[in-house]
């Protein structure tokens, strides 16, 4: 399933989906309405955070370019100083870029849940509803049975 074309979940995407329905004990995706809600989902956040990923790679480059311009320093310290700050905004660019992902299949699997139960609520209603038009005209055959009968519509025992 290729996701650059038809703008479905990648293999991948599907997969970790497909990993975290199963550690709540819900079968993985399995039918094309839940795929299609999925990766509208991943898309739509994606598009987000493209945003943060983005600005977060502008500040790397901002920090790369002082760690150059500051190693021209004589001050050694300096150097060093930059060159850390830079190591730590590559880890924390890294974890967040982690953390983006993780949220992101967390929503479609959320959604996924959600949209699974709303089709259970939606079943049963439809079922009570089904069931009650059977016994209402399981009762109005009675009582036209009844009435080509000629006998009362209501049977009294006094």
């Amino acid at each position: 399933m290729n996701g650059d074309r038809n703008g479905l979940l990648t293999d991948a995407e599907r997969d970790r989906v497909d990993r975290r329905l199963r550690l709540l004990e819900e079968k993985p995706i399995c039918d094309g309405e839940e795929l299609a809600l999925a990766s509208a989902v991943h898309r739509s956040h994606y598009s987000r955070d493209t945003l943060v990923m983005s600005s977060l790679g502008v500040s790397t480059l901002a920090l790369a370019i002082a760690v150059v311009v500051g190693s021209l320093a004589t001050n050694d310290y300096v150097a060093l100083l930059l060159i850390g700050y830079l190591l730590l905004a590559a880890l924390l660019g890294t974890v967040t870029l982690i953390a983006i992902r993780q949220a992101v299949t967390a929503e479609i699997v959320r959604v996924i849940v959600v949209h699974r139960l709303e089709l259970k609520r939606s079943r049963a209603r439809a079922d009570a509803a089904r069931s009650a038009a059977a016994a209402s005209r399981a009762s109005r055959r009675k009582l036209s049975l009844r009435a080509l009968l000629g006998l009362p519509s209501r049977s009294r025992l006094f």
